[in-house]
């Protein structure tokens, strides 16, 4: 799991808890690493994923049950207390976890006729592959966490808004 999902697992009770602390590829490593072939695997996860994790692991001969707890949804739009944040120069930063949350986001500004406004807005981002989603966009700078992780994001935020 990652560093965040490890902790949760720990504080639950959970003895036995790897962190690939990385991104998808770092996880099929660690697995890879440290399950023998023709072991099971329970991989919960959201509906979305970046990879294919099970059908890269059941190549190697890991098998895998998959178990989706959980959808994020597209929203249709902002609020306009959002919108009127954007055009009064009141939001600093964008922070961006996810490829389909960028792209979301870009399509609801460009929808909503936005773009102008973002020359003074940071762009903070989990990847250089999330990150590019929102490139599009005329944003004052833009940062890549040093890991692709909510610490390092947060960390990352701290940083910027000094």
């Amino acid at each position: 799991v990652g560093g965040q999902t490890a902790y949760s697992a720990r504080a639950a009770g959970f003895q036995n808890v790897l962190s690939a602390d990385g991104a998808a590829e770092d996880l099929v490593q660690l697995v890879q690493r440290e399950v023998e072939k023709g072991q099971s695997l329970l991989h919960v996860r959201g509906y979305h994923t970046a990879l294919p994790i099970h059908i890269m692991l059941n190549e190697q001969g890991i098998d895998v049950d998959l178990l989706t707890v959980y959808k994020a949804e597209h929203v249709s739009d902002i609020s306009k207390a959002c919108k009127n944040a954007i055009k009064n120069d009141e939001i600093a930063i964008v922070p961006f976890f996810s490829r389909r949350t960028a792209q979301n986001f870009v399509r609801i500004i460009e929808e909503n006729d936005l773009e102008r406004h973002f020359s003074r807005i940071k762009a903070l981002s989990i990847s250089e592959a999330v990150l590019e989603c929102v490139r599009s966009l005329n944003w004052n700078s833009t940062v890549v966490a040093q890991a692709p992780d909510k610490d390092h994001m947060t960390r990352t935020l701290l940083e910027m808004k000094d």
